[in-house]
């Protein structure tokens, strides 16, 4: 899963989505989770103090205030407890449980101003953090009313040690759900987007050759999407005959012009003004030739106009060879391929072998015994040569032998507009062409063209 791909990105977004809102769950069910942990404590507390205010009396008539029984909770007359109650009168200690042993609660300065309904926070033994409830009350005593201060007081770890256990357990929780969630995502993306990715493959087909149009059954939102594309290709396909059309009317209404010129300079011949008839049969020759190149030239630029076709390179060179065999001399020649098994170029097999049937038919006129074709991936290209055991090119002749017309050799049929065509179409593709010599003698024409994200090996393998 590439970082930029639109999986990738949906894949994130639902996950960070995901995430973050588990997140925020997690702290509001934690903070729920405290609030209820307080009020469950504040409701104990107030259960305890309302206790221990009907326990105070003054049993004995002696105007010394007692408790007449002791309070529900066990935790009380255990020492150190974390569970404590306390009575106060004017500012000091009357009675305590045995929990407090030795110790005592902090008296507020000002008990008028504590709400009985509201926790505190107080130091108690061991300058332990306690959670505290408080309340005043009047008690008839022999002597008279008495004012006492009631507080109920209980370990604040207890609190913590509820809020941690919960968090963990929540925490946990949330995680595994979060690892679910994100792996239903995960599927509902890949199945949501198999009809690009199913896409994706017939659009590959098709710049392999092996489809014509996009085929298939796609959900509503791609539908329209495929019988766009459709009609694009029907429209550049029927662009592409039309190029060619005009450009074999126009090689057509060329040629009788052209054979009346020829004519015109044979009866100038004969009349023996042979420099008119060769300035003709020149202008003749340039004509045909810029013809000819420029046709090649509009041929493969309406080809390159529309969606790339790819050409498997090892059936092209075989079926160029078998070709090549049946030509003078074919027969006797070794013909040698080294292709990687399955690979693919982003040029229409048209081009293609326009292109290589030019440079195998110039190796097959100079060559001596053998001819090899070779393949290989380069960085960001493919790089196709041809070699040949031939005589080579001189260096100074390398520079001038792409030119239009240019012949190395009389000797040899030709026009000299092989190398020519070969460079103008290979210029289409964002491709070039090169000669070089051979240290062991003969010429290697060497050629490049970008992947462009298109050249790449075939799954399938050649066909």
């Amino acid at each position: 899963m590439k970082a930029g791909s639109l999986r990738f990105r949906l894949f994130l977004a639902a996950a960070t989505s995901i995430v973050a809102a588990l997140v925020i769950a997690g702290i509001f069910l934690s903070l729920i989770f405290k609030r209820y942990v307080h009020s469950r404590i504040d409701a104990e507390l107030a259960v305890h103090l309302s206790q221990l205010a009907g326990a105070l009396t003054d049993e004995a008539n002696n105007g010394k205030i007692d408790i007449a029984y002791e309070l529900a909770d066990p935790r009380f007359d255990i020492p150190l407890s974390g569970l404590y109650w306390q009575v106060s009168k004017d500012g000091k200690p009357l009675l305590r449980s045995r929990s407090l042993w030795d110790q005592q609660l902090p008296i507020p300065s000002d008990p008028s101003r504590l709400s009985p309904s509201k926790h505190r926070l107080i130091r108690g033994p061991g300058n332990k953090p306690l959670i505290a409830l408080a309340r005043s009350v009047i008690v008839e005593t022999k002597e008279g009313e008495a004012s006492l201060l009631l507080q109920v007081a209980v370990d604040q770890n207890e609190a913590v040690r509820s809020l941690k256990g919960f968090n963990l357990q929540i925490g946990l929780s949330l995680a595994v759900l979060a690892v679910v969630l994100v792996i239903a995502a995960w599927l509902q993306i890949t199945v949501g987007l198999s009809p690009l990715r199913h896409l994706r493959e017939r659009l590959n087909e098709m710049r392999l050759g092996t489809k014509s149009r996009l085929e298939g059954q796609y959900p509503a939102e791609v539908q329209q999407l495929v019988g766009e594309l459709n009609a694009l290709l029907e429209a550049q396909e029927q662009s592409m005959k039309r190029s060619r059309a005009r450009a074999g009317d126009l090689a057509h209404g060329l040629k009788t012009p052209l054979a009346i010129l020829a004519a015109e300079s044979r009866n100038l011949r004969k009349r023996g003004q042979i420099e008119a008839a060769r300035e003709i049969e020149s202008q003749i020759e340039t004509m045909r030739r810029f013809v000819e190149r420029q046709l090649a030239r509009t041929r493969a630029r309406g080809r390159t106009g529309g969606l790339a076709v790819a050409t498997r390179v090892q059936s092209s060179v075989e079926r160029l060879f078998a070709a090549m065999k049946r030509l003078p001399r074919g027969d006797e020649i070794r013909w040698q391929s080294n292709v990687p098994n399955g690979i693919a170029v982003d040029l229409d097999p048209e081009d293609f072998d326009e292109v290589f049937g030019n440079l195998l038919d110039n190796a097959r006129k100079f060559a001596k015994s053998e001819v090899v074709f070779r393949c290989e991936e380069r960085g960001d290209g493919v790089c196709l040569s041809v070699e040949d055991d031939g005589c080579g090119i001189p260096e100074e002749g390398i520079a001038i032998a792409k030119e239009r017309g240019m012949v190395l050799d009389g000797a040899r049929s030709g026009s000299g507009l092989g190398l020519a065509i070969a460079q103008d179409v290979l210029e289409t593709y964002g491709g070039r062409l090169e000669l070089l010599g051979r240290k062991e003698g003969g010429l290697k024409a060497v050629t490049w063209l970008p992947k462009n994200g298109r050249s790449q090996r075939s799954e399938s393998g050649p066909t």
